[in-house]
């Protein structure tokens, strides 16, 4: 029983201390030449809706909720991040 609460406490402190590692935040100011706006010529309202739907997750300017500061939530690293976007910034 000694065991189980050892590592229990290993385990809570490590959770604990994992949540100060900084991670990399999805942010640029450029707009890819494949960006789907500039390829595909939208109307304006379409624009509109799929910058306030869509762009939010699947652009380079990800805004982030208050949650996202812990890191058991943003478990996946930047290198996953980035291999799981589709070519076309979305």
């Amino acid at each position: 029983m000694k065991i189980v609460k050892i590592i229990a406490l290993i385990l809570l402190v490590g959770f604990v201390g994992i949540q100060f590692v900084p991670t990399d935040l999805n942010q640029s100011d450029t707009v890819p030449k494949t960006d789907f706006l500039l390829v595909n010529n939208t109307q304006e309202n379409i624009s509109a809706l799929l910058q306030e739907s869509c762009y939010d997750c699947h652009s380079n300017n990800t805004e982030y909720p208050w949650y996202n500061k812990g890191l058991l939530y943003t478990s996946p690293s930047p290198r996953d991040r980035q291999k799981s976007r589709m070519p076309s910034s979305a």
